[in-house]
């Protein structure tokens, strides 16, 4: 797992003591190498969305990630391309808060 992962994996637990993350408790990914989720060069993603695909709060874990904007690993589902398309999109050169 490279570094970006690893600080990724860090505030993920870190939100898990927070308790944001009940949803976790029922993961199918919390009983899976996490490297199955943070892909590397030509690793394929199939396996990962494979068990998100079955998994039964791939929903609740794509929700929480889309609001926290990661840009890194498979998340209900989808990878960070796919999830990045997913958010809206405001006008070139608008601030954010407008």
């Amino acid at each position: 797992m490279n570094e970006v992962a690893k600080d990724k994996m860090k505030s993920y637990l870190a939100d898990m003591v927070n308790e944001e993350l009940e949803w976790h408790k029922e993961a199918l990914c919390a009983q899976t190498d996490p490297e199955v989720f943070y892909p590397e060069g030509n690793t394929t993603t199939k396996q990962a969305k494979a068990i998100c695909k079955i998994c039964t709060v791939s929903s609740e874990c794509l929700e929480y990630a889309l609001k926290r904007k990661e840009d890194y690993g498979i998340w209900g589902g989808k990878t960070a391309t796919e999830r990045l398309k997913m958010l809206p999109q405001r006008p070139i050169g608008r601030p954010a808060n407008v």
